[in-house]
């Protein structure tokens, strides 16, 4: 999508790649206070947070607005990691000659004299690194190392798995440290940070997004700028399409449906009455509702994102189900015309729920068939909405048979796993559903970004008529496995709270 000619906007502002620097959630604080390091009594500070919190956009940022009397190395985890290419890029990026097949301790002695001729001359040497929880154990031992015996800086941006080995190495060197953990924007800071979004795109009007959609947004990405980034993009694309605005604001069709049937069962029931010496025997039989299909959570923002939290919303596809299966019994019924008269049974109990509205609940409506004598009736046909099946004219359907279900659409081809795939899974084990999301790109792009990409997958299900797509991850023997995981995950994932499935209700939601 083109967003640019949609709002007439000079680039996507939510996509990468993303420049400028947010200060919400005390973000501007902390960098005020983090230049100044000719100030810090501890030589060491980490600045922690989970995956997409912001550490490389202070990393980038403080790498332009020290103060003029600082000279910094500044290195990256991703590219560099061992103990002696950390030493390397330290010496390059002082500009100090040194040997690249010297040994460590020799690079350290020449970086050690460095720092404190630097600072003997007023400078202040500083070492800024991102991503620092790639460094190797060893690269960590060499930089607290040469903080010990220097007055070198060091600061390191990185998720919070690097505190267990900066603890381990500086009781060794006996050097003290001191951590910034950033924290997601409050919901007040979440509409600054849209809003300044727009503007580095060339925005000049009012946020697109309504109060309720920019307070979802808030709640779900728990302030995560990255989780903002994307749910914001997901919004505004389906803004520009058109697809939020022609979400059903009238009579759900579902309830259309099934006020037809009902009008068809009625005149079925009026033209019994009206044929005294019919031979044949109509029998209602009670509807008894198919087990909920489990396989939807009903959170989502502006049918966008949708993040799993409870199994209850799916009830509402059984209804409709069983409704037709006891029409076609009807039916099946009076096309056969021979046999004695059965005894009727208690009457029919058809309850229809709204699944677009949390608390909406039609009224039930019970139907009793009246026995009658003598020759059959023909069946009416039934007019329903284009695009949808008569329900009368189905095939027989006996009455020990149990209602079927409409099994949802094979998953389009791609390069992550599909339907096969949760087919193929023991059904006793468990998994972890993450989101539900509307377009399957978005599923595929989150996939694609993580490093055991063959431990998620993504399948299609249907709901109103529409399809969305169901990311889950993992595969686990035992319930209390998926709940420890669930517990423990990490990068972009961090903040989710996934819902434990079992594979055999997955499966059976697959159908055939």
């Amino acid at each position: 999508m083109n967003q640019r000619t949609f709002l007439e906007l000079t680039h996507n502002p939510f996509t990468p790649p993303r420049e400028g620097f947010f200060g919400g959630a005390d973000r501007r604080t902390h960098l005020d206070h983090i230049r100044h390091l000719s100030q810090w009594s501890r030589r060491v500070l980490l600045v922690t947070g989970p995956f997409g919190i912001g550490k490389s956009t202070m990393y980038r940022e403080l790498s332009s607005n020290l103060e003029a009397s600082t000279k910094a190395a500044r290195l990256s985890g991703a590219v560099v990691t061992s103990e002696r290419e950390i030493m390397l890029g330290l010496a390059q990026g002082f500009g100090v000659a040194v040997d690249s097949v010297a040994h460590i301790d020799e690079i350290v002695t020449v970086l050690t004299r460095h720092v404190e001729e630097e600072s003997t001359g007023g400078r202040t040497c500083a070492v800024l690194i991102d991503d620092g929880q790639l460094l190797d154990f060893a690269a960590i031992g060499a930089l607290m190392r040469l903080a010990a015996q220097s007055p070198l800086r060091l600061v390191l941006f990185a998720e919070a798995t690097i505190i267990a080995n900066v603890t381990k190495v500086s009781k060794k060197y006996e050097l003290e440290w001191f951590e910034i953990r950033l924290t997601g924007f409050p919901a007040a800071d979440v509409r600054g940070y849209l809003e300044w979004r727009f503007a580095q795109a060339q925005y000049r009007g009012r946020l697109p997004f309504t109060d309720a959609q920019v307070e979802q947004i808030a709640q779900r990405s728990g302030g995560n700028p990255n989780v903002i980034d994307f749910m914001a993009n997901e919004l505004l694309a389906e803004l520009e399409t058109g697809e939020y605005r022609r979400r059903p604001v009238r009579f759900p069709r579902r309830h259309l449906i099934l006020a037809a049937v009902l009008v068809v069962l009625v005149g079925l029931l009026y033209q019994l009455y009206q044929q005294p010496d019919s031979r044949s025997v109509v029998t209602t039989q009670p509807v008894v509702p198919v087990p909920a299909d489990d396989s939807i959570a009903d959170a989502g923002l502006a049918e966008g994102v949708e993040v799993s939290t409870s199994p209850d919303t799916a009830a509402a596809e059984a209804p409709a189900r069983s409704l037709q299966t006891d029409v076609a019994d009807v039916s099946a019924e009076q096309s056969a015309g021979a046999g004695p008269a059965a005894p009727v049974t208690e009457p029919a109990l058809v309850t229809a729920t709204d699944s677009a509205s949390d608390s909406t609940r039609e009224e039930t409506s019970a139907v009793t068939a009246q026995p009658v004598v003598e020759q059959p009736i023909a069946t009416t046909p039934v007019q329903v909405e284009e695009s949808e099946p008569a329900v009368v004219n189905t095939p027989a359907v006996t009455a020990s048979t149990p209602p079927s279900r409409t099994p949802p659409p094979r998953a389009e081809p791609g390069d992550v796993n599909g339907i096969d795939w949760v087919r193929r899974q023991n059904p006793a084990y468990y998994t972890l559903q993450l989101m539900t999301l509307s377009r399957r790109a978005g599923g595929v792009a989150m996939i694609n970004r993580q490093a055991d990409k063959e431990d998620f997958a993504l399948y299609p299900t249907l709901r109103d008529g529409r399809e969305f797509h169901v990311l889950i991850y993992g595969v686990f023997s035992t319930r209390q496995a998926a709940l420890a995981r669930a517990s423990n995950l990490s990068g972009e994932l961090r903040d989710i709270k996934p819902w434990v499935r079992k594979m055999e209700t997955i499966q059976a939601s697959l159908g055939n």
